[in-house]
């Protein structure tokens, strides 16, 4: 007989898809059980039962991805983590695999085509760096929050080949940090994965026996014949449930109109109150003017005056008086930060001197003088 072999399907899910830990172990019938738990709780994971997980396994030490259930194919024969595809390029260096991407950047860390750890960078991501002084973004990842000169250290990398590297980062490692830089580009993936040799932990999809025992065919019938017997009942609460569902659906869109009735009620009463405000403000201005006619001199820089008035209308200050005295001005007005605003801008003025600013009852005294 004569055994046909087909080619495997394979694919890679990309860094953004992909959690990834590291974790201590110990040898157990149940090792991926508890590793599963662990890389869960140290992830922050509580609805572990969304997610897949594969790993690979050093001396001591478990190299462990997760990903939503939702992002595996099950069709494939293997699935991996873009991380682990640099497992198939050639070298007997240390090297420190660096993939740029709109939204995210990692490091991945080799010594002899051995995965090592798979960092991260935060902030980094080619539209960070696009928002970002260029110097100031690489300093920082490889001398800063980044840390990337720490951890070529630890893992004694002499060799960084960089992915999609749109703004030249190599060129400033090769200068700062006196390693050999390369450049590949992203079409290497599909040939680093089919090429890729691991662990069959390492694969995100779990192959197992299609045969059934008896046993399991036994349990199969009795849970059939067991749920065949619960299809009348079912149909029957089903359409109780698409009542109730129906029922509810109208209370919560009668519940939603209740509820914009009521934002728009209050926000025509803040309409109104606004509208109150901007009359009795137009009113104060009103005043103003009709004191300035009164009070002012054919002799006063009527400019200086306006652009006063200009000032205080632009900075939305309540004035409770104001007098004009040869080239004095005298204002009253309520304590505010505008009015903090304005002094500011009145001090840095070439048409005024502020000559006294005092404060009683939380009103301002405040005394000007035009410059001559």
């Amino acid at each position: 007989m004569i055994k046909i072999l087909k080619n495997k399907e394979r694919k890679f899910l990309n860094f953004e898809q992909v959690l990834y830990t590291q974790l201590p172990y110990e040898k157990s019938e149940n090792l991926e059980e508890i590793l599963f738990e662990k890389s869960c709780e140290d992830l922050n994971i509580t609805e572990n039962l969304n997610y897949q997980m594969s790993y690979i396994l050093e001396e001591n030490l478990a190299h462990i991805f997760l990903t939503l259930s939702e992002n595996i194919d099950f069709k494939c024969d293997d699935i991996f983590a873009q991380a682990l595809l640099f497992s198939a390029y050639k070298s007997d260096e240390n090297i420190c695999f660096v993939h740029f991407d709109e939204n995210i950047t990692c490091a991945c860390f080799y010594q002899n085509q051995i995965f090592k750890n798979y960092k991260i960078i935060p902030n980094f991501s080619l539209k960070k760096i696009a928002n970002q002084d260029i110097q100031d973004s690489f300093e920082n990842v490889v001398f800063g929050q980044g840390r990337l000169e720490i951890l070529l250290q630890k893992y004694k990398i002499k060799h960084i080949v960089f992915i999609n590297d749109k703004f030249n980062f190599s060129k400033f490692c090769k200068e700062k940090l006196n390693a050999h830089c390369s450049l590949l580009d992203k079409s290497i993936y599909p040939e680093l994965l089919k090429n890729i040799q691991l662990q069959k932990s390492a694969n995100f999809i779990k192959h197992s026996p299609s045969r059934l025992n008896l046993w399991q065919k036994s349990i199969f019938i009795f849970l059939i014949s067991f749920m065949a017997t619960l299809i009348p009942s079912f149909f029957k609460v089903y359409d109780a449930y698409k009542f109730n569902q129906e029922k509810e659906l109208l209370q919560t869109s009668l519940s939603q109109l209740n509820l914009q009735e009521q934002n728009l009620s209050i926000a025509i009463v803040k309409k109104e109150k606004q509208v109150q405000e901007n009359e009795n403000l137009l009113n104060d201005y009103k005043d103003i003017f009709k004191n300035l006619n009164e009070h002012i001199s054919f002799n006063s820089p009527l400019e200086n005056i306006y652009q006063l008035s200009k000032l205080l209308q632009e900075y939305n200050v309540k004035i409770n008086n104001l007098n004009i005295h040869s080239h004095k001005i005298y204002i009253q007005a309520e304590q505010s930060s505008t009015l903090e605003k304005l002094l500011s801008e009145i001090h840095l003025s070439p048409n005024f001197i502020l000559k006294k600013k005092e404060i009683k009852n939380k009103i301002y005294h405040i005394e000007l003088e035009l410059r001559q």
